[in-house]
């Protein structure tokens, strides 16, 4: 670009001092001259380029030479990495050995047992022949298509999600069934390139050993179901009360879904089925338009194992899949079954009911709670199979006891207001530790649904939520001795009113919310900052699910913003700490 403006600015000089001279004579010399310029120029100007074009060629010959180098280097390290670790690592011979697991125990703060994760006595090991050829197959659509296919591993895989560690694509993994195999019998979880290695070696051996009918047939006899079932043989029992042989291709389903987050997942936890977390209002829903799953926040549904249908405020029926959906789906997409035989089994998954939840455990809800952190941050594998002791903040004689006021005040609630469930956690305010969570009002009770843990689930907390505003306010220079006028409001289209449909007039903060009345509390929402300063106090006293792209208003005060219990126990003990 540079030669071309020169060229510009020469031709223009030239024009200016040589004028044409009259006559044929000088129009010829003129004529020559003026070829014999444009010779030269286009002689400089294919120079020019020939030059770029080289230095060009001589570019991409370094980066050539730098690509092969580079990749040399890396294959070199590579293979040397390869040579000495194989020389380490054990050998794959052994089948039997191969499937041992160790138990994981969880105790309270005062060394009492709550729950053993099954070791070898929960395992029952099965010959390939009385595993159902579809349990095979649903276990492959969605933990491996191309199982059939690779050697131990698949490299276009690994790439993927190397390349979703950069926030290139979607999040994914890239462990095959050989790889998942190898995990759990062999190595742990941890997130490093030196087991990433040994895992592709590993798998490799594998394949080698043995063929596909038996590393399927291993892989199902090895993998964590939850709860006491490890190997499909005892996931049959548990969830089923039957024999691995005798699965249908609706449980041989659901028991494919359970691997990828075996107590997420559980049928007797929080996600039997994806649920909609949030009440949304007839006002809501005019605004939103929602018709079906991708037009919900992540924060106001729960993805589950099993889809559900859910009928909104407006009537509109909305179906949210689950874990089961997706199995269902790759086993169509890979020619597993026809639509018709997807359809049919889906409607059989969604009535199913489960064998009754008989395992030896102590305080589930929470030990539930702590094995559903601990698979977050170390791997289900680790935590099913790793023998692991696991020493909880838990009173176990204070669980007790909580216990039994839950269920004498859910009786209570029966008789009075036809509400027969109750839930109860207790935090030490100082620790944050908790002492007791009891999630329900009976664990294995279908009937309210008791393996919900309803200290975990996002609920309306209602008045409970008006000391968090009043706080907020008396950061903005009020206090318990301000002055609110409890009289009639009216806040752009709303009039809202106090529980008991009166008003008192003038009133401290302090008596406001000794009576829990509703205008000073939406007055304080507005002296406090409004919703996001309100929010930001609330995340910084523990409160973690209130969601800023939802516009609560005014409501917000009152506790239209959904939390879960045991956040709401988290930010009253900052009150007890005073303020810490």
């Amino acid at each position: 670009m540079q030669f071309n403006r020169r060229n510009r600015r020469f031709g223009s000089r030239f024009s200016r001092s040589s004028r044409p001279s009259t006559g044929a004579k000088g129009s010829e010399s003129l004529k020559r001259k003026a070829g014999e310029f444009g010779t030269a120029l286009r002689g400089h100007y294919n120079g020019y380029i020939d030059s770029l074009e080289l230095h060009k060629r001589t570019n991409q010959q370094r980066l050539v030479l730098l690509a092969g180098s580079a990749f040399t280097a890396i294959f070199a390290v590579f293979l040397f990495a390869t040579v000495t670790m194989s020389v380490f690592l054990p050998s794959v011979r052994n089948a039997e050995r191969l499937l041992n697991v160790e138990s994981t125990i969880f105790y309270d703060r005062n060394g009492k047992v709550l729950y053993t994760v099954s070791g070898e006595e929960n395992r029952e090991i099965i010959k390939s022949e009385n595993i159902p050829d579809y349990a095979k197959q649903a276990a492959i659509a969605i933990e491996d298509t191309s199982f059939y296919e690779h050697k131990g591993f698949d490299l276009a895989a690994i790439l993927k999600a190397i390349l979703s560690e950069f926030g290139i694509g979607s999040p994914r993994g890239g462990s095959t069934i050989t790889q998942q195999f190898v995990k759990n019998a062999i190595l742990s979880n941890e997130r490093t390139y030196t087991r990433k290695f040994k895992e592709i070696i590993l798998a490799t051996r594998i394949e080698k050993h043995y063929n596909k009918d038996e590393i399927i047939t291993m892989y199902l006899n090895k993998i964590p179901y939850g709860g006491t079932a490890y190997g499909i043989q005892k996931a049959s029992e548990v969830f089923f009360d039957k024999e691995a042989k005798e699965l249908t291709l609706a449980e041989s389903v659901i028991l494919a879904a359970l691997p990828n987050a075996p107590t997420y997942y559980s049928p007797y936890g929080n996600h039997r089925y994806s649920t909609i977390d949030k009440e949304f209002t007839i006002e809501e829903l005019k605004k939103r338009k929602i018709k079906d799953i991708d037009d919900l926040f992540d924060t106001e549904y729960s993805y589950g194992l099993i889809g559900k249908s859910y009928t909104l405020a407006d009537g509109t029926n909305i179906y949210l899949p689950g874990r089961t959906d997706e199995v269902l789906r790759e086993m169509e997409e890979q020619g597993y079954m026809k639509k018709s035989e997807r359809e049919k089994t889906l409607a059989e998954i969604q009535l199913y009911e489960f064998n009754e939840y008989a395992a030896s455990i102590k305080a589930p809800h929470f030990v539930f709670y702590v094995k559903e952190l601990l698979e977050e941050k170390y791997g289900k594998e680790m935590v099913e199979s790793s023998g692991m002791r696991v020493f909880t903040t838990l009173d176990l004689a204070l669980y007790e006891e909580a216990k039994k006021l839950v269920e004498a005040q859910a009786a209570s609630n029966d008789a009075r207001f036809n509400s027969d469930n109750q839930a109860l956690v207790a935090i030490e305010p100082k620790t944050g530790e908790v002492l007791a969570m009891v999630g329900s009002a009976g664990y294995v009770n279908q009937e309210i649904d008791g393996s919900v843990n309803m200290t975990t689930a996002l609920r309306q907390p209602g008045s409970s939520f008006k000391p968090i505003v009043y706080a907020s306010a008396f950061l903005k220079n009020t206090g318990p001795g301000t002055v609110f006028y409890d009289v009639p409001t009216k806040i752009g289209e709303d009039t809202p009113k106090n529980y008991d449909g009166g008003f008192i007039g003038p009133i401290s903060a302090r008596k406001a919310l000794g009576q829990s009345r509703n205008i000073p509390a939406i007055k304080a929402y507005y002296l406090g900052g409004q919703q996001d300063e309100i929010i930001t106090l609330s995340e910084n006293m523990g409160i973690t699910s209130l969601d800023r792209r939802i516009d609560y208003g005014w409501p917000l005060s009152l506790g239209t913003g959904e939390v879960k219990m045991i956040d709401m126990a988290v930010a009253f003990g900052v009150f007890a700490n005073g303020g810490y």
